[in-house]
């Protein structure tokens, strides 16, 4: 069963403010994260963004929490991978 994936307010701003081709990747690469997360180690994150955890895509970083009881993956930030760590924490 793949994982079902939400987007937060924040994320889906981040995602609208990127350039339509990158967008798709970066959507193409979401949907692959849902159908293969169990065969992968999630990244976590320390400090000021612990409990969430990055995935990279070239030179963006999307920036996500898990649901393990309800195999969620809640997406929290996209971005630049030099501006994405600069954002402050909800």
């Amino acid at each position: 069963m793949p994982w079902q994936v939400e987007f937060s307010p924040t994320a889906e701003r981040d995602i609208s403010a990127i350039a339509k081709p990158v967008r798709i990747h970066i959507l193409e690469r979401i949907a692959w994260l849902t159908q293969n997360f169990d065969s992968l180690t999630p990244f976590p994150l320390h400090g000021e963004w612990r409990g969430l955890y990055k995935f990279r895509t070239n030179d963006y970083r999307i920036i996500y929490k898990l649901k393990y009881k309800t195999r969620d993956i809640r997406i929290e930030y996209i971005d630049h991978r030099s501006k994405v760590y600069k954002k402050k924490r909800k």
